[in-house]
């Protein structure tokens, strides 16, 4: 049928199906590189974003749960645990308040509700638990022989009876149904003498409310947490998407990995068969009974969803461009088909090449208008100039990436461009000024710091997203740091104005931290005792008339220049003291009459 065409509608037909398969490869080349490009981008933001959501929930488990620990101290010697446990005790025997016992009450309801504790327990000395907040089922029993002596409170207050501060994971507690709950326990003190045991009963709420936030996650991500018990892994918080409740035995490679140390993002088949990414991190309270890992999921599949959604608009954009060059080829062909068919091998010939060399990614050849026939240079500098326009947006863009990944913070990209290839323009920008917006701030903190000024922090309100999260990070780590060094001037500072010297409290500070802090109370510890031999030394000279006395020197033995220094004040007084026993002695032997010799 074709080769009894007549030439006209031969040419138009060759022309149109040329330009459109070029525009066709071109555009399948193009799109196959935006989609490769734009899913591995998704993918990769994807994953950073699973480890920043990892990353804060961690830490905000950590800035609760490891306040437990001095919380429970605290209660140790307040009123209303070192007074008031024979009132509790009266209570429960006769049902009778007295005055103490309201007064003390109110104070404990109202700190449990203010703190989100579920209960608050006071044990006395034989183990009756005296008072509790909710009057559960354990209320009025003895936990040491009672019928929940084998509970984790059971196993909390014993220990806490032999003057031991504990924490017992949440596991099923009998007395609520078994429901999970966890406690920390410690001995009352009254006089530094233990008279009872005070214990904090912990809800699955506190933990929840930080695991099951779905910020960033989608309707498929989640996190939670696993505890290790007796070499055994399981749910410490509830799973929201997959239901699985607190206590569930729950295993797998990332949650040994997150057991031992060790942090990550990976992927893995879920337990559903669905391909899953997965954070997991180690939690650390710094206390004893605790053994958690953190870990946070979302599926593949809506992970794709943003693939998909690229996908599509670069099929619309292909077919688009498909559409407007067939009709510009079917226009030129129509205009051009009547001239004569001289150069028309050629220029198939160098569409031909051009594809071929867009396919092997080729993308700088043209097609060269100089052989052409004037009719089809329209044609061929139209066909080139499409091309070009998708290469150039490329190759600039990915110039800005490049600068980016080295370091380097490139100018804004400039010009006028149309439509989606603005949107392309303005992200570009967006993150140029973010990026620049991150160097000013982390330089001003580095330069200040250098100054001795380290009250400069970074402005997290010019961020948003996951780069405010990060300037509030490094306001952080800079806050870790200086709150030591404020300590240790303010120390050098007392001791140069003499001031009462007192030992710092080691709170959470590890490393060259603790070490210093350590340095600093052991040379105020010198220095009291220095001060303190002094003062009663000279007491029991200038008082007592007590010559022979003499500074103590094996407090200090081996203590380099403090040990030297108190040796030279007992030499010193010896050679005082020694010419003054002679005076003496002769003015004895003259009162007797004797000549002295």
């Amino acid at each position: 049928m074709f080769k009894n065409l007549r030439l006209r509608p031969k040419l138009l037909l060759t022309i149109t199906g040329s330009v459109l398969i070029a525009v066709l490869l071109t555009a399948i080349i193009l799109g196959r590189l935006s989609i490769t490009k734009g899913s591995e981008m998704i993918t990769k933001q994807v994953k950073s974003q699973l480890s920043s959501v990892n990353k804060n929930q961690n830490a905000a488990l950590k800035l609760i749960i490891s306040s437990w620990p001095g919380v429970i101290r605290a209660q140790q010697t307040r009123a209303f645990s070192v007074n008031a446990l024979k009132d509790y005790r009266n209570f429960v025997m006769t049902g009778k308040k007295s005055e103490t016992y309201i007064k003390y009450s109110k104070i404990i309801d109202q700190f449990v509700k203010n703190n989100g504790y579920r209960d608050m327990f006071m044990i006395d000395a034989d183990g009756l638990i005296v008072y509790s907040v909710n009057k559960g089922n354990e209320y009025g029993t003895n936990i040491l022989t009672g019928k929940y002596n084998n509970s984790n409170l059971g196993e909390a207050v014993k220990r806490a009876m032999n003057g031991e501060i504990i924490y017992k994971d949440f596991r099923a507690y009998e007395p609520l149904n078994g429901e999970p709950a966890a406690f920390y326990a410690a001995p009352i003190l009254k006089n530094g003498k233990q008279i009872g045991v005070v214990a904090l009963q912990m809800t699955t709420a506190m933990v929840n409310g930080i695991v099951q936030e779905k910020a960033g996650l989608g309707k498929t991500g989640e996190s939670y947490i696993v505890g290790k018990s007796k070499n055994k892994t399981h749910l410490i918080s509830d799973r929201t998407v997959k239901n699985e409740k607190i206590g569930k035995e729950k295993k797998g490679k990332f949650i040994d990995l997150a057991f031992e140390g060790k942090s990550g993002v990976a992927k893995k088949i879920g337990s559903t068969g669905i391909n899953e990414f997965i954070a997991y991190s180690p939690l650390d309270f710094g206390f004893e009974g605790i053994d958690w890992v953190l870990i946070t999921t979302v599926t593949q599949d809506e992970i794709l969803a943003g693939v998909n959604e690229l996908k599509n608009t670069i099929l619309i954009i292909t077919i688009s461009i498909v559409i407007m060059m067939l009709i510009i080829s079917i226009i030129i062909g129509w205009l051009f088909s009547g001239s004569i068919n001289n150069g028309i091998q050629d220029i198939i010939a160098k569409i031909e090449l051009l594809s071929t060399n867009i396919q092997e990614g080729q993308l700088n050849n043209r097609i060269d208008d100089n052989a052409i026939p004037i009719d089809f240079i329209g044609m061929i500098n139209s066909t080139n100039g499409i091309i070009d326009q998708f290469v150039n947006q490329i190759t600039i863009t990915s110039g800005y990436f490049d600068e980016l990944s080295k370091g380097i913070i490139p100018d804004k990209m400039e010009g006028d461009y149309k439509n989606d290839f603005k949107k392309m323009q303005n992200n570009v920008n967006s993150l140029i000024d973010t990026i620049n917006n991150l160097a000013t701030e982390t330089t001003g903190i580095i330069v200040e710091t250098q100054n001795g000024n380290l009250n400069r922090r970074a402005d997290a309100s010019k961020f948003e997203g996951e780069w405010e999260k990060l300037i509030i990070g490094i306001n952080n780590i800079v806050d870790s740091v200086a709150e030591p060094f404020e300590i240790a001037i303010n120390f050098l500072d007392n001791v140069s104005s003499g001031k009462q010297l007192e030992i710092i409290e080691i709170k959470n500070y590890k490393g060259k931290f603790k070490s210093m802090i350590e340095s600093i109370n052991n040379l105020t510890k010198i220095l009291e005792f220095i001060l303190s031999e002094l003062s009663l030394l000279t007491k029991e000279v200038d008082e007592k008339g007590m010559l022979n006395k003499r500074i103590d020197l094996e407090t200090i033995k081996d203590k380099g220049s403090w040990e030297q220094l108190l040796s030279g004040v007992n030499n010193i007084i010896e050679s005082i003291v020694s010419p003054l026993k002679i005076v003496s002695g002769n003015i004895i032997q003259i009162g007797e009459g004797k000549i002295p010799e």
